[in-house]
């Protein structure tokens, strides 16, 4: 929980496309801590196909926005000491990924994921390893439509860790 609410506490204070929930209160040995409730609504396939071009484009420039400040090696020591390595390499998350598009092509042939595949196809070769720290749970219901705005706001960093920023795209 101190890592969670210590890097929430730090993004939060940062100049963000995005908006993060600052803990309201932390447990100084970790034990509990209290975030406010997000006005809003977690995101689905359903309201992301009914996304415009625009909002569409508001979303990847938010979500990349954040993630490029995310992944920048300059968080403080206080903070990045409190996540932990990850154990997953690279080559194993590409894997991973892949088996994930076969999976949605096999159990949800109504499903198109034609531009999971292209954009895949397109990136894979040019991964290298590196070492950020990264949310690790980044999904559409962790990014929530902000009431009365065209904002999002990322949430649950339980699962971040440092390990290649691509795999926050896997």
């Amino acid at each position: 929980l101190l890592k969670e609410a210590r890097l929430q506490a730090y993004l939060s204070q940062q100049d963000l496309p995005i908006s993060i929930p600052a803990p309201l209160q932390v447990n100084s040995r970790g034990l509990f801590a209290v975030y406010p409730r997000v006005a809003g609504q977690s995101l689905t396939a359903a309201i992301v196909d009914d996304f415009s071009d625009v909002q569409m484009e508001a979303l990847a420039r938010a979500v990349g926005g954040f993630l490029s400040h995310l992944h920048w090696p300059n968080i403080p020591k206080d903070v990045a000491s409190l996540v932990p390595r990850g154990e997953t390499e690279l080559e194993e998350m590409v894997v991973q990924a892949q088996s994930w598009i076969d999976f949605i092509n096999q159990h949800a042939p109504d499903y198109d994921t034609t531009r999971f595949t292209t954009g895949w196809t397109r990136f894979c070769g040019s991964f290298v390893q590196q070492w950020t720290i990264n949310h690790g749970d980044l999904n559409l219901s962790n990014i929530m439509l902000l009431d009365d705005t065209p904002r999002f706001a990322i949430i649950d960093f339980t699962d971040a860790e440092e390990c290649d920023p691509s795999m926050e795209f896997s």
